[in-house]
């Protein structure tokens, strides 16, 4: 386990330190790995993401795998903290607005869900507008909520669709640009 981690993180950290955008391309090839590669996939979007920025969230996004299906918990781990920490949230907006009309499931949902969490007030109408386009969206997002084979049927949750997503964070964009000005 350590000597693994060791062999894995090392190389990539190197990448890293070389910035952007020298460093994207590379960590994009991590980023495009099978799930039989996830630990190396995992730290090569979560490091691509830190190292080029706002610059790096459309090709790291676009080379992850759409097949099978992705846990929340994973993506707020490794992309969605990495995105939203990435300096100049103008910036991030806009990558991520670039996601909303991709062909891979995944891209559209990290979009929605980055535009939902950025909560920028002078954009949150426009936005809501843009994401509300995918509510009809059926993908289904498989594995959403993580392993439940321990919870009892009556309790696990389905996996959402990315129009439902969708939904849930076009209505909260509405609610922020109706909003009072005040926190």
């Amino acid at each position: 386990g350590a000597l693994r981690n060791f062999a894995t993180r090392r190389p990539v950290d190197l990448i890293a330190a070389v910035g952007p955008p020298e460093c994207i391309p590379p960590l994009v090839e991590l980023a495009r790995l099978p799930s039989a590669q996830q630990a190396f996939r995992w730290v090569g979007i979560q490091r691509g993401l830190r190292c080029g920025g706002a610059q790096a969230v459309v090709p790291i996004v676009d080379a992850m795998p759409d097949v099978g299906g992705y846990e929340r918990a994973l993506l707020d781990k490794y992309v969605y903290k990495e995105i939203l920490a990435a300096p100049g949230s103008t910036k991030v907006a806009e990558q991520a607005r670039l996601l909303l009309p991709s062909k891979s499931g995944v891209g559209r949902v990290i979009g929605i869900e980055v535009l939902g969490a950025l909560k920028q007030r002078a954009t949150a109408a426009e936005d809501a507008k843009r994401i509300r386009q995918l509510a009809r969206d059926r993908t289904v997002l498989k594995g959403w909520w993580g392993p439940q084979k321990d919870a009892p049927a009556g309790k696990r949750k389905p996996d959402p669709t990315i129009g439902q997503i969708a939904e849930e964070v076009a209505g909260g964009l509405q609610g922020l640009a109706k909003g009072p000005e005040s926190k």
